[in-house]
């Protein structure tokens, strides 16, 4: 499927199974960003601080070019992401909770774009559900990717990362 003449870019289309697929794709993509550890869920753990309780950060080999207009949200707000050049990513991004000590996945969300489902909703679901997923497609340019926070999500700090890309990308969001 092209886009129209013009439009700067270009959409790859395979269909994914998540969360098998997107858990094997997010754990392959962390694996470089950690030093060997893992939290019991198989995700890395960030290294704790030198104060009592860690504080949420993102590891040095984590790719920070995703560009968010602010950092706090609500449960069921929309999130405008943007990127600069031509970010090549895929429409998957999972949303990780800081748990005081590391991240652990929370949601995958599916991402509307200007190349793909523009006049669709983006959607999420929990890690924790089966049978969803989503198209494996390429996009490139500035954006906006439009995400939604789950409106399930509780207070606190979230990592909203890239989980389809060739490239993991991640953002600090606050959610209220």
């Amino acid at each position: 499927m092209e886009p129209p003449e013009g439009s700067g870019r270009r959409t790859v289309m395979r269909m994914h199974r998540a969360p098998a697929v997107a858990s094997v794709l997010a754990t392959l993509a962390l694996a470089g960003c950690s030093d060997g550890k893992e939290s019991e869920a198989g995700g890395p753990v960030a290294e704790p601080s030198s104060s009592a309780t860690a504080q949420p950060t993102l590891a040095p080999a984590v790719d920070r070019r995703m560009q968010l207009a602010r950092t706090t949200y609500h449960a069921g707000d929309r999130v405008r992401v943007r990127w600069p050049g031509e970010q090549l990513r895929g429409i998957g991004y999972q949303l990780d909770e800081w748990t005081g000590t590391g991240w652990e996945v929370r949601y995958y969300l599916s991402a509307v774009t200007s190349g793909y489902n523009r006049k669709g909703e983006p959607t999420w679901w929990s890690v924790d559900e089966d049978g969803y997923g989503w198209v494996d497609i390429g996009v490139g340019g500035a954006g906006p990717d439009v995400v939604v926070v789950p409106d399930v999500a509780s207070p606190g700090t979230y990592r909203l990362c890239t989980a389809n890309s060739p490239r993991l990308s991640c953002a600090l969001i606050d959610v209220r």
